[in-house]
C-alpha cells in the first residue's frame, strides 16, 4: 500500500483530532447535566423535607422566614415567599442574633460597623431600635401563609424518601 503524502497524513490526523475533541465536549458536557440535575434533586428534596417539617410542627415558619430572610438577596427570589425589600441591617442583626448576641450587643456591632439606620430612625444604634426592625419585620411578613397542611402536597415518593433518607 503506497504511504500517503505527509499533508494528507496530516489532514487526516487534524480531522480525527477534530472528532475527537468534539467527543470529548459532548462527554463533558453530559457529566456537567448529571451533575446539574443532581444539585436540583437534592435542593428539591431539602425543601421538601423542610415543608414536611413545617407541616409537622417541627420547624416554626417565623423562623424560615427569618433564614429566607438572611439568605435570599434577589428580589425575585424573595417575591416568591412576600419577604420585603433587603435591609443590610436588618440581614446583619439577624445574623448576629443567630450567633446568641443580645440586642445591646448588636446595636453596639452595628455602631461599630457603621451599618447604617434605616431612614428616619435615628442617628446611633440603640438596643430598642433593634427590636424594633425586627417586630417591623414580623409585621411584615405575618401575612405570609406557611406551606399547606394537606396530606400529598408532596409527591408522596419524595416525602417517603426525605423521611427515611434515601434521598440521593
Amino acid at each position: 500500500m503506497p504511504r500517503a503524502e505527509p499533508q494528507e497524513r496530516l489532514r487526516k490526523l487534524k480531522e480525527k483530532e477534530a472528532r475527537i475533541k468534539a467527543e470529548i465536549q459532548r462527554a463533558e458536557a453530559r457529566k456537567r447535566e448529571a451533575e446539574r440535575k443532581r444539585e436540583l434533586r437534592r435542593a428539591i428534596l431539602t425543601g421538601a423535607m423542610l415543608i414536611d417539617k413545617l407541616q409537622r410542627g417541627e420547624e416554626k415558619w417565623g423562623v424560615v422566614l427569618g433564614q429566607l430572610d438572611s439568605f435570599l438577596t434577589r428580589s425575585h427570589d424573595r417575591a416568591v415567599f412576600g419577604l420585603p425589600p433587603p435591609e443590610p441591617a436588618r440581614t446583619r442583626a439577624r445574623a448576629l442574633r443567630e450567633e446568641g448576641k443580645s440586642l445591646r450587643r448588636i446595636a453596639a456591632i452595628l455602631e461599630a460597623e457603621a451599618v447604617p439606620l434605616p431612614p428616619g430612625r435615628g442617628k446611633k444604634w440603640h438596643h430598642k431600635a433593634v427590636a424594633r426592625m425586627f417586630q417591623r419585620f414580623e409585621a411584615l411578613t405575618s401575612h405570609i401563609p406557611p406551606p399547606p397542611k394537606r396530606a400529598g402536597s408532596l409527591s408522596p415518593d419524595v416525602t417517603e424518601e426525605v423521611r427515611h433518607g434515601r434521598a440521593e
